[in-house]
């Protein structure tokens, strides 16, 4: 997600890295969009990057986010419900 104009940017795969992408994607039950608000909720400031992954077996977003003190926090979520698996400092 481009952090300015708040456009999704998609990049292109090929293969097995583009059906993972896909199977993460059908998994998530909540949206980039939400997993953002529930990031900066936890952890106010600013989202810089959004993105799904696939961490010991749990789909999940990693959202980093610049808070007001300049430091940058990586917050993960579980993207079946949107909690926050954890918050560290990047």
């Amino acid at each position: 997600m481009d952090a300015v104009t708040g456009q999704a940017r998609l990049h292109e795969n090929d293969g097995a890295a583009k059906r993972k992408d896909v199977e993460r994607s059908q998994a998530a039950k909540i949206d980039i969009l939400q997993a953002i608000r529930a990031a900066t909720a936890h952890t106010p400031g600013k989202a810089m990057k959004a993105e799904l992954d696939n961490h010991w077996g749990t789909i999940s977003y990693q959202v980093d986010v610049l808070q007001a003190d300049h430091r940058l926090m990586e917050v993960k979520l579980d993207a079946a419900d949107g909690q926050v698996l954890r918050a560290k400092r990047d």
